[in-house]
């Protein structure tokens, strides 16, 4: 019960601040280097699509082994991680304004239009997940973003799997942790 709790009031907070730091750009705790995404088009209401895919084929594939089916709990995960954040607005009721991203699953998006890619990975312990970009000449992050979650990430329970992605989608959005931060979350 506490760690539905502790969850659930990550996600408000996480939902209240990171509207309001997408919509207006003024953050204490964000990445100072991370670009702004410049997405696929744009929703009726004026927000950048961003295409997140999770990773189907090849080293890093979420699908179950010797299938074309992508793990339940971790397809389940990244659209409940998606839908938490399209949802957030700035007042955190669905009468403040939305962020500036809509993000959408697309497995058909060509590799070179993925904004946000979810990989399975080693990780080194205590970490079990991590957001990495691609470093530009200038010392700049920006997309394709790689999620890593470790490959016991398909048996967390489906809140902790969702808000642990939520989190990392943060990060490529250029949200950075706040001080005091626990990185050691109970699962």
């Amino acid at each position: 019960m506490r760690t539905r709790v502790g969850i659930t009031l990550f996600l408000i907070i996480l939902g209240i601040l990171g509207s309001a730091v997408l919509s207006f750009a003024d953050c204490p705790n964000c990445f100072w280097n991370v670009k702004r995404i410049s997405g696929h088009g744009t929703t009726a209401d004026g927000r950048t699509k961003l295409n997140v895919q999770i990773s189907f084929s090849g080293s890093g594939s979420w699908n179950n082994p010797g299938t074309t089916t992508t793990n339940a709990n971790i397809w389940n995960g990244v659209n409940s991680a998606n839908a938490d954040w399209n949802s957030q607005t700035t007042t955190g009721t669905s009468s403040g304004q939305h962020g500036n991203y809509s993000l959408d699953v697309n497995q058909a998006a060509p590799r070179a239009d993925v904004d946000v890619r979810i990989v399975l990975g080693s990780l080194t312990p205590p970490t079990i997940a991590q957001t990495r970009g691609v470093t530009d000449s200038s010392g700049n992050v920006g997309p394709p973003f790689t999620i890593i979650l470790v490959p016991g990430a398909q048996n967390w329970t489906p809140n902790y799997l969702r808000s642990v992605i939520a989190h990392e989608i943060g990060h490529a959005l250029g949200l950075a942790h706040s001080p005091g931060f626990n990185t050691r979350p109970n699962r």
